[in-house]
């Protein structure tokens, strides 16, 4: 004998949370102060702010599908603001730090640009250049005896 279970279609209590919301919220929070460690961490700590708002470098929604985590870089330190949403309410619940880590690959060649390096790897490079391009400085080009 088969039985056969219908399970009606679940309806996502989580609507999912734009960047925009995120932003406004973290910002809203780091100029009110609603949450007590906010008021504690900012006595000591200052978030980096680019134009006046304070910088998100990722927005992680992976950990658990009702929570979101933005990290922002802390002035002058090697950790991140995370402050915890919840996205359901979307509220901000907690804020806390984290460390922050750094991986660093380096891939040359002189035959491949740095687009077509790209296409090998699955993520998004900080920074990339190819012979001839300008320095950092904006006055020499890069040759095949630097990076």
């Amino acid at each position: 004998m088969r039985v056969r279970v219908i399970f009606p279609k679940l309806q996502l209590k989580n609507k999912r949370m734009t960047d925009e919301e995120v932003y406004q919220l973290v910002n809203n929070e780091f100029i009110s102060k609603t949450l007590g460690v906010t008021e504690q961490y900012l006595k000591i700590h200052q978030p980096v702010y680019v134009n006046g708002h304070p910088k998100i470098d990722r927005i992680d929604r992976e950990k658990e599908p009702d929570l979101i985590i933005a990290y922002l870089p802390v002035k002058d330190e090697y950790f991140y603001f995370a402050v915890y949403i919840d996205t359901l309410k979307k509220e901000i619940f907690n804020i806390g730090t984290e460390s922050r880590n750094i991986i660093s690959f380096m891939t040359t060649s002189e035959i491949l640009t740095s687009k077509e390096l790209l296409s090998f790897v699955n993520f998004t490079p900080t920074e990339t250049w190819n012979k001839g391009d300008l320095k950092q400085n904006k006055k020499t080009r890069l040759d095949s005896r630097t990076r």
